[in-house]
């Protein structure tokens, strides 16, 4: 019985003694089989060209469905379904795709021998675990046949939801007919009661907007001597001068503030410019002073001198001060020479 391979025959155990010695990893004597063809006087080509078609055969037989397309005698059928058997369709699809790529490539090689034998030695080599790993067409067959799985469990799965979701409906719809005749008698019972003030609740809310007048009351407002600020304002100086801020301390020791009624203080200083300076620590000032002359109710007010003349400067140390005030440098010489403006 011959088999016909696109111009060229062979006997029929050719193709299937290449394709069981390439199952079975078995690349030395698929190139022995190989060149022996090839000494026949039959191209390489030609041989890969006919195991194509004998692969695809195999792959056909894999499946009832399209047997119709395998145009071969019954008897090469049944040949070839054994051995089809012993292939895995991973296996077969790799394979295609390695004779198609060198009967593509064969064209344009330079070594048309050594291509065909490297594609057999790679074909040999399909069926090694590294292989599979990275074979697209192994990771396909074997998702397909997870996805059965999956696809049969979620079935399984869905029929229980169903169950349980059919109970689920029969025990509320009992619970709805039971929360119905609930709400029922409740509105009957609503209906009956008198319309009645609640003394009880009246007295609650008298005594919530007692507890909120009692809360406005606990604000602080403590009354405070003029000494008692001249000492929390001195305070407010020595922070200033800790936090590098000397312009602002210079003020405050120059002009000092004057408490006036409702717990207002008066501070006036000798230009705009001063109070633009103050006016951005307004609020950290404000904050002070209540904090500790524990009284809320303190405001600041700034002002310039009417005469806007600023307080003459009697002692070396006034005088050093407002020296500093025009040119801040001196403060830094003070500091590094260790000067004392009083002697």
């Amino acid at each position: 019985e011959i088999i016909i391979f696109r111009g060229f025959s062979s006997s029929t155990t050719h193709p299937i003694e290449i394709v069981s010695e390439i199952n079975n990893n078995d690349f030395k004597n698929v190139l022995l089989t190989f060149n022996e063809i090839v000494n026949n006087g039959f191209d390489p080509q030609d041989i890969i060209v006919g195991l194509s078609k004998h692969l695809r055969q195999l792959l056909l037989l894999k499946d009832p469905s399209t047997l119709s397309l395998i145009d071969e005698v019954e008897d090469v059928k049944n040949r070839y379904h054994q051995q089809s058997k012993e292939c895995e369709e991973g296996f077969l699809l790799s394979s295609l795709q390695l004779c198609s790529t060198c009967d593509l490539q064969y064209k344009n090689a330079t070594n048309k021998h050594f291509l065909v034998e490297l594609c057999l030695i790679q074909m040999s080599s399909i069926n090694n675990d590294e292989f599979k790993k990275k074979s697209d067409f192994f990771k396909i067959e074997k998702n397909s046949k997870n996805l059965k799985q999956n696809y049969n469990s979620e079935l399984h799965k869905q029929s229980k939801k169903s169950e349980k979701s059919s109970i689920k409906d029969k025990n509320f719809e009992q619970k709805s007919s039971t929360e119905k005749l609930t709400l029922a008698e409740e509105s009957r019972s609503i209906i009956d009661k008198p319309n009645t003030i609640s003394i009880t609740s009246f007295s609650e809310k008298k005594e919530k907007k007692k507890v909120t007048d009692d809360d406005l009351e606990k604000q602080k407002e403590n009354v405070f001597s003029e000494k008692e600020l001249l000492d929390v304002w001195n305070r407010i100086v020595l922070n200033y001068k800790e936090k590098n801020k000397s312009n602002i301390a210079i003020i405050f020791e120059l002009y000092k503030p004057e408490l006036m009624n409702n717990f207002k203080i008066k501070l006036n200083v000798g230009n705009s410019s001063q109070i633009e300076l103050i006016s951005e620590e307004k609020k950290y000032i404000i904050n002070f002073l209540k904090e500790h002359l524990a009284n809320d109710s303190i405001k600041l007010d700034l002002n310039v001198s009417k005469d806007n003349s600023e307080p003459l400067a009697y002692t070396n140390k006034e005088k050093f001060q407002k020296m500093m005030l025009n040119n801040s440098s001196l403060k830094n010489l003070k500091n590094e020479f260790g000067l004392d403006p009083d002697y």
